[in-house]
């Protein structure tokens, strides 16, 4: 289903934000033994919608009013909000065992030992945040070149 923001967004004041690149990251990098990717599923559908925004967002099927209690893609600062989510529950490995955009973790360790501990912290942590992560878009144990080239396409896309 695809949903016209376009009004909406016409009223409501952005908020800036920081994006971040990852090339100085990824040029600080020691290339990893062990790597993994984890993608969120439906990722902007997991994150709550402000019940003040709801109403805002409400359109009209044939079968009636759909009010959305979830962020919808397309919405103005839907991405600021997803990366800010990202931001603050996972922010203290970001740099230091992850790289984050949006709803895309990338696992990076020395070996697959610590690879392991790390995925048990990502993992118990969308857990306790109820992030549901795309079992068939997970990669594990895969190489950092697959992960680079990932990172790459979201910096320059």
């Amino acid at each position: 289903m695809t949903i016209d923001t376009r009004s909406v967004n016409a009223r409501t004041e952005p908020m800036s934000w920081l994006m971040k690149c990852w090339t100085w990251c990824l040029r600080s990098l020691k290339v990893p033994e062990s790597s993994s990717s984890l993608t969120g599923s439906r990722g902007y559908w997991q994150l709550p919608l402000h019940p003040d925004s709801q109403e805002l967002y409400s359109f009209v099927t044939h079968q009636g009013i759909y009010i959305p209690t979830r962020v919808l893609m397309g919405a103005t600062d839907a991405v600021a909000y997803c990366k800010g989510v990202v931001d603050e529950i996972f922010g203290d490995l970001i740099g230091d065992g992850i790289l984050a955009w949006l709803d895309d973790i990338r696992g990076y360790a020395e070996n697959e030992s610590a690879l392991l501990k790390l995925l048990d912290k990502v993992l118990s942590r969308c857990e306790a945040y109820g992030l549901k992560p795309h079992a068939k878009k997970c990669q594990f144990f895969a190489t950092m070149a697959s992960v680079a080239s990932a990172i790459s396409r979201a910096c320059v896309a």
